[in-house]
Formats: structure tokens, C-alpha cells, sequence
């Protein structure tokens, strides 16, 4: 009988924030057993946070001989620790089971950003676990704090230092930073391999949990080459610390994202056009709530007017503050319209080069500088028949007869500018279910090089 290949997972479980045993079970699902160190209510740096005790060591020898009963062979993973004396049980318990411990994983938990946060007796028994271990997966401060080093060494010696004290490891260290460059440091029996990265200017816990689980998994269930799940790991890291930042998520509650989108991939700009009366809001707010959970992004706009003016959840901002972000480089989007400024922020760049496509609602008097700023952006163009634009500006009661009629006539020379372009249009003639399903196949990367959508359906 064939041994069903499971994550044993020991490290922390916060009852609120993204940290610990909670993103390793996001992520490995039924194939974790996880033993908590200790439960908490919260996260460390959040205020009431309260940690609980448990039967520790009860607990892990009983997973232990179960996952044995059930003939399991285990990834062993060591994360957070409450204190030293866990230390001890897990190098027993370890050493009383080898035989279905096919590899052990060590995160030294212990700080970051040149500081610690455990108790300095964890910090002095590491080297307890590291000996037994396969894998440390240590950031560069705990690299220096476990090497012994200051922080002003080079980090190459730093590294040396450590190899020659744990000459059995494959050492993976995430967050190095080197003569103003960032990137990731894979040391194997194999091969050594330096994967560099942009640095987004924000920090959220947990995401040391989240490489953990993602390398574990892409190496030992995926069965992908070390270097490959190194890189299938950091870009999705890079992927979920763009959108927290980009959608102003708290330091505790980094954003879990599904992986549809190809992690090589640069994402993909999709500037939305169209005049008043074609239903292009409706369509975009029905996308914006269908893709929640995707790898879709809408810009929010800011706009130089309060939200009681309209039901647009834009960003308000004052002419003042906008004219001088614009001058701070601030926007990478920015137009003026009907006694307004609009603007989109340049935090777009970070999820487009993370491989999100995002999604802007743009103005049709900008394009063509859009369209210079973002040269392979898609531009996608709702129209629909002007006795329906007319009929939907009327039952608004905004504007009079004669300005709908003005309306529909600037509109129609606009409409007559893009027929020459090699654009996406979507005619929204007819039933809002069937051109919103077509609208969000398009968001999602289903279209062809020069997608013409149209449908003739009822009005709705």
C-alpha cells in the first residue's frame, strides 16, 4: 500500500489576521495536518492581543502516531514557537517518528527589518532544529540573527557563514536586499540560483507563512524543480503584497488571491470608453462585483468632487491636492472633463507588473494620450443604437431634449473616430445578462486580436 504524502504544519494560530496555520491551510488544504504552537487572538502587533495555551506536546505525538496509524509519509514544517521548550518536544518527536518524516522544513520565526520579536532563549536553540533539518527558510534578518552576524556585513559572507555551520541545508533566504537590489537567494546540493524582484514600499504579516506553503507545496506535491516553485512562490507573493497595498489592506489582513492568471505573464490595461447612455457603468459595476475573487482590478478614479454627485465609488480629493499629486508624478492616468480633473493612481504599474489586469474607466477625449502612456493597452468601446442612448438620457431627466440631441451627435462623431482603431468593441443594445457575461470573458483575457462583439438583443 502506497503512502499518501502529507504536510505536518507546527506554527502558530491566530484567531484574527492572515498569519500562521491559517494561510498554510488557505493554501494546502486537506493535505495539512496542523498542530499549533499556540492559539492567539490576534496578531502580535495588534492591540488586545492575547496568546492561549494548549497541550502542546500531547498534541504533536498524537498527530504523530495517527498520521503513522494512517500510513502517512510527512513533510515536516516548523514555524512560529511560543518558547524554547517547544524546541525540545518537536527534536524528540521528530527523532521517535523519523521513520515517516521524509523531509523537515524549517522557518526560524524569530524577526525582520533588523529586529527580533521571540524570547532570545528560541533565538540559541535553533541551531537544535536547524541540524535536524533539510530546508531553512530564514529573511535576511533572521539569516544574520542565526549566522551571528551584524547587519552591516555583506550578506554573500553572511551567507557562507551559515552554509559552513549547516553544511546538509538547502538554504532558501527571501527578502535580501544587496547594493540597492532586492531578491530572493536559493542554495541547494544542485543549484544556486538569485531571483530578483521589485521592492513594494509595504509590509503585512503572514506572508512569510505564505512562501513557506507555497514552496512546500509547488516542490513536494507539485513536484516542480526547486527553482521553478522559487518562482511560481515569489511571484505570487508579489502578486498578493501589490493588491493589499493597491487596495489600502491592513498590515494583518494581507489579500488571499486565487491563481487563475498566468504567473508570467504581465497583466493586462483595459481602458473602458463610452458616452452617456450606453450603460458602460452599469456594465463595470456588474464585472466589478463577478470578479471579486479574480485576478481583475478596478482602478478607482480620483475626482475633483464630492461622492454625493453621482454613484461612481470614486476617491473625492480637492483641485489643490490634485494638481499638485500631478506634479508629485502621483497619477499615471490623469485628464480634465466638464470642470473636473480625474486621475488614476500610478500604483497600477505595481499590479499590472504583478500580473493583474486592471480595469480603468477612462474618458474618450484622453485616448489617444492613454493609449501613448500605455501603448499596448486594450481599449474597450460600449456603444449601443442611438434611439436606445436617447430613450435612456431621456428617462434620466437631466438634460433637455435639445441637449440629449447635442449629445448623441458628439457622440456619434467619437463612435465614427473609433471604427478606424483596432479596438474591442460591445454593443449594448440588448439583454444586460448577455453583454455583461461578454464583458467579463473580456476582462478575464478571453478575446481574439481584433474582437468585435455585437448582439442583437432586447432592450433592457
Amino acid at each position: 500500500m502506497s503512502k499518501k504524502l502529507k504536510i505536518l504544519a507546527i506554527t502558530s494560530f491566530p484567531t484574527i489576521g492572515n498569519a500562521g496555520l491559517k494561510n498554510i491551510l488557505n493554501i494546502v488544504g486537506d493535505d495539512a495536518i496542523p498542530v499549533p504552537t499556540l492559539i492567539a487572538c490576534g496578531l502580535g502587533d495588534m492591540a488586545g492581543h492575547k496568546k492561549f495555551q494548549l497541550s502542546f506536546n500531547e498534541m504533536l505525538f498524537a498527530s504523530l502516531q495517527m498520521a503513522k496509524d494512517h500510513n502517512f509519509e510527512l513533510i515536516a514544517y516548523v514555524g512560529y514557537l511560543q518558547d524554547a521548550t517547544q524546541i525540545d518536544i518537536i527534536c524528540a518527536a521528530f527523532k521517535s517518528y523519523s521513520d515517516i518524516i521524509q523531509t523537515i522544513v524549517i522557518d526560524p520565526v524569530c524577526g525582520d527589518n533588523h529586529k527580533t520579536y521571540v524570547d532570545e532563549s528560541i533565538i540559541q536553540n535553533f541551531d537544535k532544529l536547524l541540524i535536524l533539518a533539510d530546508y531553512a527558510l530564514p529573511n535576511e534578518t533572521e539569516l544574520r540573527v542565526l549566522a551571528g552576524s551584524d547587519f552591516k556585513s555583506d550578506i554573500d559572507l553572511v551567507i557562507e557563514d551559515f552554509k559552513k555551520a549547516y553544511p546538509n541545508l538547502s538554504l532558501l533566504v527571501t527578502s535580501v536586499k544587496k547594493e540597492d537590489k532586492h531578491y530572493n537567494y536559493l542554495d541547494t546540493a544542485d543549484e544556486t540560483y538569485r531571483l530578483p524582484y521589485d521592492k513594494i514600499a509595504a509590509d503585512y504579516s503572514g506572508t512569510g507563512d505564505i512562501f513557506a506553503a507555497l514552496f512546500i507545496k509547488h516542490v513536494f506535491l507539485n513536484k516542480y524543480s526547486q527553482s521553478e516553485a522559487l518562482e511560481l512562490t515569489a511571484n505570487y507573493l508579489q502578486r498578493i503584497v501589490a493588491y493589499s497595498h493597491y487596495q489600502k489592506k491592513p498590515a494583518y489582513d494581507v489579500s488571499l488571491l486565487s491563481n487563475r492568471a498566468s504567473v508570467h505573464k504581465k497583466g493586462n490595461l483595459f481602458y473602458v470608453i463610452g458616452p452617456s447612455g450606453v450603460g458602460k457603468d452599469t456594465l463595470m459595476n456588474i464585472a466589478q462585483k463577478h470578479l471579486q475573487e479574480s485576478n481583475v482590478v478596478f482602478a478607482k478614479r480620483y475626482i475633483t468632487r464630492s461622492k454625493q454627485s453621482d454613484g461612481e465609488d470614486h476617491i473625492p480629493i480637492s483641485k489643490d491636492d490634485f494638481l499638485e499629486r500631478i506634479e508629485d508624478g502621483y497619477f499615471g492616468l490623469w485628464w480634465q472633463s466638464h470642470g473636473n480633473y480625474y486621475g488614476i493612481g500610478a500604483q497600477i504599474d505595481q499590479l499590472l507588473n504583478s500580473g493583474f489586469n486592471v480595469v480603468v474607466n477612462g474618458s474618450r477625449g484622453y485616448f489617444h494620450e492613454a493609449n501613448k502612456r500605455y501603448p499596448e493597452m486594450k481599449t474597450i468601446l460600449i456603444t449601443a443604437k442611438p434611439e436606445i442612448i436617447k430613450e435612456r438620457l431621456l428617462k434620466r431627466e437631466r438634460e433637455t431634449p435639445e441637449e440629449v440631441e447635442k449629445r448623441l451627435e458628439r457622440s456619434k462623431s467619437f463612435e465614427n473616430m473609433f471604427e478606424r482603431l483596432d479596438i474591442i468593441k460591445i454593443s449594448n443594445d440588448g439583454a444586460l445578462k448577455t453583454t455583461s457575461k461578454s464583458f467579463i470573458d473580456i476582462l478575464e483575457g478571453n478575446y481574439g486580436k481584433k474582437a468585435l462583439l455585437r448582439y442583437e438583443t432586447r432592450p433592457y
